[in-house]
């Protein structure tokens, strides 16, 4: 609550998915675009380049950052919403070249480059064709909402053929869908393919990857201070029970006891939260609400005496490995912010009923470790500093069917001081932090003429 203006509540979980952002030097200066899912675009002789970012598609990154020296043609807000917090943190992204790799037919291949694309063994020259085909394809639908009509293995599968489709898309679709990806709708690749290809239009350029010191964790400080220098009350630590309509406002209950009062209260939780949260909602909007999928994992993260490989991300298209992808993030910060280990990332995305949400760490523990035996010859289990094991159940609502028609949250609900602000609404897009800036602030601006009814100039100011 800030001031003397109309009483806000933001009521949200405090997560958010961390990946890279994209600086483009444009006219001299930088500009970030976050990728979260990076993708292809472009064809010809970038190709190699193209499936290179695919490859990214299943990344899960703490702390990156991603540069693209070459202009972007298409700049939205979010872009400089990540910007601006970036400047005002006052500390400089760090830079370096990065390779990708994938582990296939129980060989680690690199695919970072044209070459490496054209002489890739797992598919031939005319599967490639084909995958070029769909990359230029993609690009050039406008129609979006038909693709929803269609399941994501069927389309890639009509246009890049089988061999492509289990070699390539598959291994992608599951390292950022899993099993979800069987319900994913055609949208859902073009979405990350249009993204990438948008960014690609202008011509050849150098990629690079960086990051932010200490992670985001600077941009969130400053965040948080700057709303401490506007009197905005934070509290944390106080989980909300229930959200009511009461007269002309919304009261909240606290999970360990008391409740406020507030003009609005905007829930920034999962969907289906959301519905177990505020008992008026229409029968409807439940049912609206609590159809949404959303994607989980269980990440591993290792400390170790010395690197894995030389890959900042391995996709992996052997089914018997128990994971989804290798991140290793010491591929892209120096060792020596580590004590001179390195640091990897074993990602696998998880349906809601998966059984491994139960199983138990020391289990998962035994079955990454001796994956990672077979997959690296020299690695030993001597070289573990520390393994630990972090579940999250709703990383990412999914692209299913028919989605923007039939599961799409609103932001208004059917209680006039209740709201909904969240990533399951970004819906012609990839989650990111860039389109999940441009969604809070474009919904922000839908929202504050109602937080600003009636009420004082002044206050009106400390709103916006």
């Amino acid at each position: 609550m800030a001031g003397d203006g109309p009483a806000h509540h933001r009521q949200g979980d405090g997560g958010a998915e961390c990946a890279p952002a994209r600086p483009q030097e444009e006219d001299g200066g930088d500009q970030l675009d976050h990728p979260g899912a990076d993708a292809a675009g472009g064809l010809g002789p970038d190709l190699g380049e193209d499936v290179h970012r695919l490859g990214r598609a299943g990344e899960l990154e703490e702390q990156g950052l991603h540069q693209d020296q070459r202009r972007q043609d298409a700049q939205g807000p979010a872009q400089a919403g990540v910007e601006e917090a970036v400047r005002q943190a006052h500390f400089p992204p760090r830079w370096a070249t990065t390779r990708t790799g994938f582990y296939s037919d129980g060989r680690l291949l690199s695919l970072s480059s044209s070459l490496e694309f054209l002489t890739f063994p797992p598919i031939g020259l005319l599967d490639k064709a084909r995958l070029a085909a769909t990359i230029l394809h993609a690009s050039r639908v406008t129609d979006w909402k038909a693709l929803e009509e269609i399941p994501v293995t069927e389309w890639l599968g009509r246009w890049s053929g089988a061999r492509v489709l289990e070699r390539i898309w598959l291994p992608l679709l599951k390292a950022k869908l899993g099993e979800n990806y069987r319900i994913a709708s055609a949208a859902f690749i073009w979405a990350i393919i249009q993204r990438m290809y948008a960014a690609r239009r202008s011509g050849l350029k150098k990629e690079m990857m960086g990051y932010l010191d200490g992670g985001y964790a600077v941009i969130l400080d400053r965040f948080q201070q700057r709303l401490d220098e506007l009197g905005v009350e934070t509290l944390t630590g106080q989980p909300v029970a229930e959200v009511h309509q009461a007269g002309a406002g919304a009261t909240v209950t606290f999970a360990k006891g008391g409740e406020r009062a507030f003009d609005h209260v905007v829930l920034t939780v999962p969907c289906g939260r959301v519905a177990k949260m505020v008992p008026q909602l229409a029968a409807a909007e439940r049912a609206r609400l609590e159809g949404v999928v959303y994607q989980g994992i269980a990440c591993a993260s290792l400390l170790l005496k010395r690197p894995l490989g030389p890959y900042y991300v391995t996709n992996i298209t052997d089914g018997w490995v128990p994971f989804t992808g290798v991140i290793e993030m010491t591929a892209l910060v120096d060792r020596e912010r580590f004590g001179g280990h390195s640091l990897v990332y074993l990602p696998l995305y998880l349906t809601q009923d998966a059984a491994l949400w139960q199983e138990a760490d020391d289990v998962l523990r035994e079955r990454f470790l001796a994956a990672l035996e077979r997959m690296y010859p020299h690695f030993r289990r001597d070289d573990v500093v520390h393994f630990s094991v972090h579940r999250v159940r709703e990383v990412l609502a999914v692209s299913t069917l028919r989605y923007s028609a039939e599961r799409l949250p609103p932001l208004r609900t059917s209680l006039p001081s209740v709201h909904l602000v969240n990533s399951a609404q970004i819906a012609q897009g990839t989650l990111n932090v860039n389109e999940t800036v441009g969604l809070a602030e474009a919904q922000a601006k839908a929202l504050l003429p109602l937080f600003a009814a009636g009420r004082p100039a002044a206050a009106l100011a400390e709103v916006a």
